[in-house]
């Protein structure tokens, strides 16, 4: 995988806390703009946290609890 945003760690905790993986939802809790956010939800989907886009509906989390995501993020080697 390509070199992870230094956000990607709290923004994969962000969506499985809230279960809900739009990009929009991203661009206004961290206050970042849309390709960045895009580019966050699009590293997500490649890690398996989040499914792939269904436009304004968002993105299906895959991930249901914390424990799961921080083996994942451990895998990453980000934390």
């Amino acid at each position: 995988m390509k070199r992870l945003d230094p956000m990607f760690a709290d923004v994969a905790r962000y969506v499985v806390n809230k279960q809900e993986g739009s990009t929009s939802r991203l661009q206004r809790a961290f206050e970042i703009g849309y390709n960045r956010a895009g580019k966050l939800s699009d590293q997500l989907e490649a890690a398996g946290i989040v499914g792939p886009n269904k436009g304004p509906k968002g993105r299906d989390v895959l991930i249901q609890d914390l424990e799961s995501l921080e083996n994942i993020l451990q895998q990453l080697g980000v934390g």
